[in-house]
């Protein structure tokens, strides 16, 4: 599908959204050469929603269609025999193919081209491109795409950001760049692959890091990740929080203060 050749331009909150989804889990994708590329994203309903009218906002349009990214999942109960569930479920945006996504491609993806032996185009592997700096917008995306706030021990939170699809070098750049802004994070083990490959996640896990993380995509993120919400039918795991290992008498500081304390224990 070659789409329209009108050439759109985006604003940099757009381009900032783009890029933070593409860090996480969405991707672009070429189906033949001299034919443009799309935005795809799979979430839940009501976020593909949210993403949706920020692109027509922006004069994108797209379509939002139930969507399930693996084969049946198949166990066995002694009272039922067999069972069978496509898992996981989720729904899929996609925006129509567009200039401005091939320019994307071109950036973001190594090794494309060619016909595969299914006979498909190659897409290529995703790779994080030259970053002039990590807005706040890119890491609020980046967070609510593919990471977590989730309670590291009963007296502290920590940032995941499940990188494990990049490169180390790639994850290693992303790290200097959180450096830049004033986070320190880190690039850890995460597990190895089915062919024993290691895996990294990166990971801020300094209470003072975290705060200003979350200072930062704090004004940015959808609603569902700033209160307890349901999202298709289920609780909404994904609030974020702060650590709790800051004493009481500090919790209404700024971040920066902080960090002067850290500095100074």
């Amino acid at each position: 599908p070659g789409g329209k050749s009108t050439m759109i331009r985006v604003s940099p909150f757009l381009l900032s959204m783009i890029y933070g989804l593409l860090i996480s889990d969405a991707g672009l994708r070429i189906r033949s050469p001299n034919a443009n590329a799309n935005f795809y994203l799979t979430w839940s309903k009501p976020l593909c929603e949210k993403v949706s009218a920020i692109f027509a906002m922006h004069g994108i349009e797209g379509t939002i269609r139930p969507h399930s990214s693996g084969p049946a999942k198949k166990w066995y109960t002694k009272t039922e025999g067999w069972k069978s569930k496509t898992y996981p479920d989720g729904w899929r945006y996609e925006t129509k193919y567009l200039p401005i996504f091939t320019r994307l491609h071109k950036k973001w993806y190594s090794n494309s081209g060619g016909w595969n032996s299914n006979g498909y185009w190659r897409n290529g592997t995703k790779t994080v491109p030259s970053i002039a700096e990590l807005t706040d917008v890119m890491l609020a995306f980046w967070h609510m795409g593919d990471g977590h706030n989730q309670s590291e021990t009963e007296s502290s939170q920590r940032i995941t950001l499940c990188t494990d699809s990049f490169a180390l070098d790639n994850q290693r750049y992303l790290v200097k760049k959180f450096r830049k802004i004033g986070i320190h994070a880190d690039a850890k083990f995460s597990k190895c692959n089915k062919v024993g490959e290691r895996l990294y996640r990166i990971i801020i896990s300094r209470a003072a890091d975290v705060n200003l993380f979350i200072d930062k995509i704090e004004p940015h993120v959808f609603e569902e990740f700033t209160k307890d919400s349901n999202i298709d039918g289920r609780k909404f795991k994904n609030k974020i929080a702060r650590p709790k290992l800051i004493r009481t008498a500090f919790t209404e500081l700024k971040t920066i203060d902080i960090k002067r304390l850290e500095q100074n224990d």
